[in-house]
């Protein structure tokens, strides 16, 4: 599953890097203040992370995986202009549909669908790059959903068996 779909953890990517101390020494981190132990339910695999930063900006991940769909669940909060949710795509032909407060994208490998408690400003395909091995990049598609306020947004991909 993983050479399907990836994901940039960062939802708050505009917010000012780490600050350097010195040339290879850097500082405020993300602090951890919630990671469970991979448990299991209902057929499915299910683990929560959550962190902060020096700024009180949230984000709590929930992962549960199953045969053939995986359910994350994102809460986000404390965060001053927008947070943005970044599918980071397989090489396929990639349809967008959006209604009202939810997304969906397909191909022949399977269908990633997102909604959200919140208002989603925008959501689109963009193109990225993509670095597997040192000098090497190459052009990959990424789904980019934003909100503006404080919510959950919950991602769901399916595959075919």
């Amino acid at each position: 599953m993983s050479n399907k779909i990836s994901e940039e953890p960062n939802f708050f990517k505009y917010l000012i890097s780490l600050n350097k101390i010195s040339r290879f020494l850097f500082g405020k981190w993300l602090k951890p203040f919630l990671v469970t132990n991979i448990s299991s339910e209902n057929n499915s695999v299910l683990c929560t992370v959550a962190y902060k930063d020096y700024k009180k900006t949230r984000h709590k991940r929930t992962v549960q995986l199953g045969d053939q769909k995986m359910h994350i669940k994102d809460e986000v909060a404390n965060f001053n202009h927008k947070a943005i949710l970044r599918w980071r795509l397989t090489d396929a032909n990639w349809s967008i549909l959006q209604k009202n407060n939810e997304i969906c994208i397909s191909c022949d490998l399977g269908s990633l669908k997102i909604s959200s408690d919140v208002s989603i400003n925008n959501a689109n395909l963009s193109k990225g790059l993509e670095s597997k091995f040192y000098m090497q990049k190459k052009d990959i598609t990424v789904l980019e959903v934003e909100i503006n306020k404080p919510g959950t947004l919950i991602s769901e991909f399916t595959w075919p068996s």
